[in-house]
């Protein structure tokens, strides 16, 4: 183990600040075979070191099976995978690449969205199974829309991450209404797009960074978050906050007016959503 001549059974117990090397009793060493009682031991003080002190992964590699899509076809399908976990993931960064994309045959689109419902288990039924669904409302349970877009990528290859210290966590929900955290619920919406002659194949691996926690200054929120939009009144989705509007003469004012019309951030101009990256968050 360090060099020295050991035991099969042999443990190194801690004293203060050094280390006693401890050898099997003499009659396991007569016998050539540990007693059970030293077994017992071994296996007591394997079982607490355990595999990585049961740590929870620092990186979420998902991947969105590969499928065909036709000549000239332009599918949007979707795919959920079900994390098993009780702790939160605080989300750093992610990557997400579109495997098989190139030239004429590409991405219009692709979605990560993390389910925030009390349903988990009624995604069993389409687990593994690739669902073609507009908008993805064609899978899942009854509140499959109580969910939050968290990293999005049209690119051969796309990154995201949040600024230092800030995190988006990711909190494991129910599996039934009303029982414990059961794991994470992440929902893939994907759109692809032939314009070749042939028929072609693609797939997305999609990898999550966790923050160590000692790099955890903040958590953001979802601007869009509906407990909030809720809370203070104003239209579920909505990023505008209930103040005293200005006069609707002034362009602030009607820019104020579009903003609780339509839910878009207080903008005379409509801006282009960007082809990847993370949505926007408040802290």
């Amino acid at each position: 183990m360090s060099g020295r001549a050991c035991y099969p059974a042999a443990l190194f117990l801690r004293r203060g600040a050094r280390f006693r090397h401890v050898r099997p009793p003499r009659s396991s060493r007569s016998s050539g075979r540990p007693s059970h009682a030293w077994m017992w031991i071994v296996t007591g003080v394997l079982l607490l070191a355990g595999p990585a002190g049961g740590r929870e992964p620092q990186t979420l590699k998902l991947r969105f099976p590969r499928f065909t899509v036709r000549p000239g076809g332009s599918p949007e399908v979707c795919f959920f995978v079900r994390v098993p976990t009780q702790v939160p993931f605080d989300l750093a960064s992610f990557e997400i690449t579109n495997r098989g994309a190139g030239g004429s045959f590409g991405v219009r689109h692709f979605l990560v969205y993390l389910y925030a419902g009390e349903h988990l288990d009624e995604f069993s039924r389409d687990a593994g199974r690739i669902v073609a669904s507009r908008a993805c409302l064609d899978l899942g349970p009854a509140d499959r829309d109580r969910r939050q877009l968290i990293a999005s990528g049209a690119a051969a290859r796309s990154r995201g991450a949040l600024p230092p210290g800030l995190v988006l966590r990711l909190a494991p929900v129910p599996a039934v209404p009303g029982g414990t955290p059961d794991g994470i619920g992440l929902l893939f919406d994907a759109n692809w797009v032939n314009g070749t002659s042939g028929t072609r194949r693609g797939s997305t691996r999609v990898v999550l960074h966790r923050a160590r926690p000692e790099d955890v200054r903040r958590v953001a929120l979802p601007i869009f978050e509906t407990t909030r939009s809720s809370a203070s009144g104003s239209h579920p989705g909505s990023s505008c906050r209930p103040r005293r509007p200005p006069p609707r003469s002034t362009p602030r004012g009607r820019a104020r007016r579009r903003c609780a019309t339509h839910g878009n951030r207080a903008s005379p101009r409509k801006g282009r959503r960007p082809r990847a990256g993370m949505p926007a968050f408040s802290s």
